[in-house]
């Protein structure tokens, strides 16, 4: 009998078990990692660009300054010899009092070159599609972005920032702009700890979060098994035949009960066996009303057959769909089977006793309706006689009275 408690504990705790708890908390974990991620990496940027703009903001303010040796018309007239040496002495106080600053390169309005100390790179040359990044720092005034990876190379630096700035005259209009290669090593040190510390942080809030969900599920885990094994008790045990049946009309779960109504002592005969090739579900002539059921049409029907050894056997029927979670398509189907046919049997000995009681009460009935009619008539003849009685009694009194009448007249005369 073991094996119908078995069969019975992985049908009901399978759906909402251990297998669902575990792959529910696996996606939480990954939401929560990915959101972390996500989360440190998009902080760790905004944090990188505050760093980028607070350590460059008074690099450029000091380049402003220093500008002011300069000569408005310098920048666009480059190409003069006193213009150049201004310019050339204007870049090299730019990396002296900036000691951050691992190059530079000054343009025109126009975006050409006037002066850079990169080797690779002569003044007057003019890159093609510089407009675009012009017309952005003219628009922003400043504008902070990762230096390429060949410049990279050229200054031997893995930490390099292009720091732009826009010059411009007492009128308010650019007249030239520059861009600083700043060495951004000890900022991306620093940015990095904070990064460590950020992912270390949220790896420790994630590790708490997983662990209480953790505990929260195998506490939801043993309530559910739990809870399986008191149905599987329940259903073991009950009064009524009750077995489960997949979508495809396999046997999957059998109680006691319904392996009695069957005649079999074996679960396993039954388990894993095609329902409709039964022999009392052939003999009750119940298949269409289980392909109903299989495609979520529920059942109810008391059914009479009769047995091998001949006896007449009585059973009620119930089908109830089980649909998965969405409600959409049919995963088992329940079927209750209950033993009726000694309720038949007091039912037919009812109606029996109640026409032999029938009988009983119309006969004393009549008996009674005879009485009445002897008594009624026996009162009619004593009540007739009593009437005469006292009209006699009457007639005597009058004629005593008339003779004592005639007697007191005969002696006064």
């Amino acid at each position: 009998m073991a094996e119908t408690t078995n069969n019975a504990n992985n049908e009901f705790s399978h759906p909402n078990g251990k297998h669902r708890a575990r792959n529910t908390l696996i996606i939480v974990g990954v939401i929560l990692v990915a959101f972390g991620i996500g989360g440190s990496l998009i902080a760790s940027q905004g944090i990188k660009k505050f760093f980028w703009e607070a350590r460059t903001k008074s690099e450029i303010k000091t380049v402003i300054e220093l500008y002011r040796d300069l000569n408005e018309t310098d920048i666009v007239h480059w190409q003069e010899r006193d213009a150049q040496s201004r310019i050339e002495t204007f870049g090299l106080k730019i990396k002296q009092y900036l000691p951050s600053v691992a190059a530079l390169k000054i343009f025109t309005p126009d975006g050409t070159i006037a002066w850079t100390d990169l080797r690779n790179i002569e003044p007057g040359y003019h890159e093609p599609g510089i407009e675009a990044e012009i017309n952005e720092v003219a628009a922003a005034e400043q504008m902070i972005k990762g230096a390429s990876e060949a410049t990279k190379r050229e200054l031997d630096k893995a930490d390099l920032l292009e720091v732009w700035t826009v010059i411009k005259n007492a009128q308010g209009e650019p007249i030239g702009f520059i861009e600083l290669y700043f060495d951004s090593t000890d900022i991306t040190t620093f940015i990095k700890k904070i990064q460590y510390y950020i992912w270390g942080t949220i790896t420790f809030v994630l590790v708490i979060i997983i662990v209480l969900l953790r505990l929260t599920f195998r506490k939801q885990d043993d309530l559910i098994v739990h809870q399986a094994h008191e149905l599987s008790n329940v259903i073991e045990k009950t009064p009524i035949g009750i077995y489960i049946i997949n979508q495809k009309g396999t046997i999957t779960t059998i109680n006691k009960k319904m392996l009695e109504l069957l005649d079999e002592k074996d679960a396993r005969k039954i388990i894993g066996q095609d329902i409709f090739t039964l022999s009392s579900v052939q003999k009750l002539n119940i298949e269409g009303l289980i392909h109903e059921a299989l495609l979520g049409t529920p059942f109810k029907k008391e059914t009479t057959c009769t047995t091998d050894n001949g006896n007449k056997l009585c059973q009620y029927y119930q089908a109830t769909p089980l649909f998965d979670s969405e409600e959409k398509s049919v995963e088992q189907v329940l079927l209750t089977v209950e033993d009726i046919t000694n309720q038949k049997k007091l039912e037919i000995d009812l109606v029996s006793e109640a026409k032999g009681l029938e009988s009983l009460v119309t006969e004393r009935t009549k008996n009674l309706e005879e009485k009445i009619a002897e008594l009624e008539q026996f009162q009619r003849v004593t009540v007739d006689r009593e009437i005469r009685m006292a009209e006699l009694k009457q007639q005597i009194e009058k004629m005593r009275i008339k003779l004592e009448k005639l007697g007191a007249t005969a002696e006064t005369a």
